[in-house]
C-alpha cells in the first residue's frame, strides 16, 4: 500500500476556486507555528500581517492592514486586522484566533507538526506501525483528512475567512465592506479577543463602518454546523478547610480531601447544572482541578483542599450558577459527614471528635470580613501585582492563593467550605434573533442553505454551539454579569479584567472547519467540508448580511 500523501492529488479534489484558495492560505498559516504563550504567538501577527501586504488587495493599500497590541505578559501579542473596502458603510467582521496549543505530543515528529503534507505521511506510518488510533489511520488513509497543528483549531478556518476576503476585493461591484481580524491567546484567557473591542472601534470610527455582523471561523469536531450562539462557561471554585489529625487517629479531624472527594463526587456529571432538555442538554459540571494543599508529606491529615469544576451555561447568571453549585455542595457535605458518623460508629472510635455540616460562603462573603482587617487592603494590592507578574501561573492557582489571603485575614478556620469563580468567565451567547432582528438570521439561514447547496453538503444550524469558544466576547454585551462572574472571583478586577464598554455592539456567529481530535497529535480537518463547503458558506452569509 502507498500510504504517501500526494499534495498534488489533495489539491485536485478540492474544484472551487474559493476552496483551493482556502487550502493556500490554510497551509501556509499553520507553517507558521504559534504556540500560546511562545515566541512563535508573538511573531506571528508580523507574519500575517506581511501575508496580508502580499496580496493584490493590499499591495496598493497596505495602510488597511493594522496591528493593535495585546495588553499583558507575555509582550509582544496583537491583534491583526484588514480591510476591504466597497460601497457603503456597512461590515461583516471575518474573525478567529492564530493561537494553537502545544506541539510536545507529535514526540519526534514535532518538526512535521506544521507541515500538513509530510505529516500525513510520517503518521500514517507511525500509526500503523504501533497501532494507537485507529480512526486517525483510516481517516488520513482515505485522504479524507489533512493533519496538522492548529489546522482544525482553527487556521483551516482564518484560511476560509481570507479566501472569501480575496474573492471579495477581487469584486468589480463590492457592497459593503469586509473586516477580517485574527487574534492571539483564544487557547488561554481569550486575552485577544477581549483586547480586539476597542481595537474594532476604533477601526469603525476610522473608516466610517457600521458592523453589522461578525462571523467566527472556530472549529467543531465531527460536526459541521452554523452556530447562531454558543454555551458560556465559568470554572467555580471550593476552598475547603477541614480540622487535621493525626493518621492514627482519624476521627479526631474531618480531612478536607475527604470532603473534596465527596464534593467532586456529588458535582461530577450533576444534571441539575447542566442545561436544555433532554436530547439537548448542554454537558455537565466536570472536576478539572483538585489537591490538597500542603507542601510537604507527613502522616497528618490535610487541612485544606482546592477544586475548580468547568460549568457550562446556556441562559444562567453568574450568581445562578453559583447558587445551584451551592446547594450541591451541601448536599454533597451533608452525606459525607452522614457517613463519617456511620463509620465512626462502626468502627467504634474512642476519643473521637463529631463535626455539625461545615458552613459554605461565597467569596465575596470572605473578602467582605477580611476588608474590615488592617492591612488586608494592601495586602491584597501586593499579592495581585506579584501574581499578575508570574505568567506561569494557572489562573486557578491565582485565585486560590488570592482566596487563601481572604481567608486567612478573615481568621476563618474550619470545617467551612469556600466557594467562587477563577479564570475567565466566557458568557453564553444567545441565537442571533435574540443578538439582532429576526431578519438577519432569516438572510443568515437562507444564505447558509444557499452555499451548502452549491457544494452538496449537509450543513445543521444551531441556536447555540455546545462549545467555549472567543464569539462569547463580541456578543457578551448581553451578559455583562457573566465576564464579572458577580463580586465571587477574587481575580476581579485586580488580575483579569475586560472593559466590556468598549466593545462595539456586534451580533455574531460561528462557521468553522470540520474534523476531529483538535489538541491531540493527529488533529485534522476534514477536506471535503473545510475547503470546499465552509468557504462557499462563509462567503454566501457575509454577502448577504452586507446586502441587506
Amino acid at each position: 500500500m502507498d500510504d504517501s500523501i500526494s499534495a498534488d492529488v489533495i489539491r485536485r479534489r478540492i474544484d472551487s476556486a474559493l476552496g483551493k484558495s482556502a487550502l493556500e492560505h490554510t497551509l501556509a498559516l499553520v507553517g507558521h507555528m504559534s504556540v500560546t504563550g511562545t515566541v512563535g504567538e508573538q511573531t506571528f501577527s508580523r507574519f500575517l500581517a506581511g501575508h496580508l501586504q502580499a496580496l493584490p488587495a493590499f499591495t496598493r493599500s497596505p495602510d488597511l492592514v493594522a496591528l493593535e497590541p495585546v495588553p499583558g505578559p507575555p509582550e509582544g501579542r496583537e491583534c491583526v486586522a484588514a480591510l476591504v473596502r466597497g460601497r457603503g458603510r456597512r461590515t461583516v467582521v471575518l474573525c478567529g484566533h492564530y493561537d494553537v496549543v502545544g506541539i510536545a505530543d507529535y514526540g519526534d515528529l514535532q518538526p512535521l507538526a506544521g507541515k500538513p503534507f509530510a505529516l500525513a505521511s510520517a503518521l500514517i506510518a507511525r500509526l500503523a506501525d504501533t497501532g494507537e488510533d485507529p480512526r486517525a489511520l483510516a481517516d488520513l488513509r482515505s485522504g479524507d483528512y489533512l493533519p496538522g497543528r492548529g489546522i482544525l483549531d482553527m487556521k483551516a478556518g482564518l484560511g476560509a475567512g481570507l479566501a472569501v476576503l480575496d474573492a471579495f476585493a477581487a469584486s468589480e461591484e463590492r457592497v459593503g465592506n469586509l473586516l477580517f481580524l485574527a487574534v492571539p491567546d483564544e487557547e488561554n484567557q481569550s486575552a485577544g479577543m477581549r483586547a480586539a473591542g476597542p481595537f474594532l472601534a476604533r477601526l469603525a470610527e476610522t473608516h466610517g463602518l457600521d458592523l453589522a455582523l461578525a462571523i467566527n471561523l472556530d472549529a467543531l469536531q465531527d460536526d459541521c454546523s452554523v452556530g447562531l450562539g454558543c454555551v458560556g462557561k465559568h470554572l467555580v471554585t471550593t476552598y475547603i478547610i477541614g480540622h487535621e489529625a493525626h493518621a492514627c487517629y482519624p476521627f479526631n479531624g474531618l480531612n478536607a480531601a475527604y470532603l473534596a472527594a465527596a464534593i467532586v463526587q456529588e458535582m461530577e456529571y450533576e444534571p441539575d447544572l447542566a442545561e436544555g432538555t433532554p436530547g439537548d442538554m448542554s454537558a455537565p459540571p466536570v472536576v478539572l482541578v483538585q489537591s490538597d494543599l500542603r507542601e510537604g508529606y507527613d502522616v497528618t491529615t490535610p487541612a485544606r483542599s482546592w477544586c475548580a469544576f468547568n460549568v457550562i451555561t446556556r441562559r444562567r447568571s453568574g450568581r445562578e450558577v453559583l447558587d445551584h453549585a451551592t446547594k450541591v455542595v451541601r448536599r454533597a457535605l451533608a452525606r459525607a459527614l452522614a457517613l463519617r458518623r456511620e463509620r465512626q460508629e462502626r468502627a467504634g472510635a474512642q476519643g473521637s471528635v463529631s463535626f455539625g455540616e461545615p458552613p459554605v460562603v461565597a467569596y465575596e462573603e470572605v473578602d467582605r470580613r477580611a476588608s474590615a482587617t488592617a492591612g488586608y487592603a494592601a495586602a491584597k494590592a501586593a499579592l495581585a501585582a506579584q501574581l499578575r507578574a508570574q505568567a506561569d501561573l494557572t489562573m486557578p492557582e491565582r485565585a486560590r492563593r488570592m482566596t487563601e489571603l481572604a481567608v486567612e485575614a478573615a481568621r476563618i478556620t474550619g470545617p467551612c467550605v469556600v466557594m467562587g469563580f477563577s479564570g475567565l468567565s466566557y458568557p453564553a451567547v444567545p441565537a442571533l434573533r435574540m443578538q439582532a432582528d429576526a431578519a438577519l438570521e432569516d438572510a443568515v439561514r437562507e444564505a447558509v442553505a444557499f452555499g451548502a447547496a452549491r457544494t452538496g453538503v449537509e450543513v445543521a444550524v444551531r441556536d447555540q454551539l455546545a462549545v467555549i469558544t472567543d464569539m462569547s466576547f463580541p456578543g457578551a454585551y448581553h451578559r455583562q454579569e457573566d465576564i464579572e462572574a458577580t463580586h465571587d472571583n477574587p481575580l476581579w478586577p485586580d488580575i483579569l479584567s475586560w472593559d466590556i464598554a468598549g466593545y462595539p455592539r456586534l451580533p455574531i456567529v460561528n462557521i468553522g472547519p470540520s474534523g476531529r481530535d483538535y489538541h491531540r497529535f493527529v488533529e485534522r480537518a476534514e477536506i471535503g467540508y473545510s475547503f470546499t463547503a465552509l468557504p462557499e458558506i462563509v462567503d454566501a452569509v457575509a454577502r448577504a448580511a452586507l446586502a441587506r
